[in-house]
């Protein structure tokens, strides 16, 4: 896993922390979203926590009705499936099919090269040397 891949991996995790914040909560003030209390276990800068809850705005994982955040359906569906389709979740099925999509083509190389030598050796045999 190289630096990249890690920081957005950050990134899924405190998303997902975030959600779960709204758990057992339909909303929460706007001033409590900058109080220590919400923040402190996400992430230890307010600005990043901030950053993320705005991306989930935008993500249309949580509304902002102006002084109040709230979950949306997508949210609450994020939330309760977390295991599923949570953004960690997401990034691990990514991974998932990418490795996937890479073994499948080393195998198609393989067996490419395996069947052009075996379709050389035969066009040798048959005609070149009978």
């Amino acid at each position: 896993m190289n630096f990249r891949d890690l920081s957005e991996m950050i990134n899924e995790i405190i998303c997902d922390n975030i959600l779960r914040k709204f758990e057992g909560n339909k909303c929460f003030d706007r001033k409590y979203l900058k109080d220590k209390e919400f923040y402190a276990n996400i992430d230890p800068d307010a600005e990043v926590v901030e950053d993320h809850i705005n991306f989930l705005i935008r993500d249309n994982t949580l509304k902002d009705t102006g002084s109040q955040i709230s979950l949306t359906t997508k949210g609450w569906f994020i939330l309760t499936n977390a295991d599923k389709v949570g953004y960690v979740a997401q990034r691990i099925e990514s991974a998932k099919q990418e490795i996937m999509e890479r073994e499948t083509r080393i195998l198609f190389r393989w067996v490419t090269l395996i069947a052009g030598t075996a379709i050389i050796a035969w066009f040798v045999y048959k005609y070149l040397l009978l």
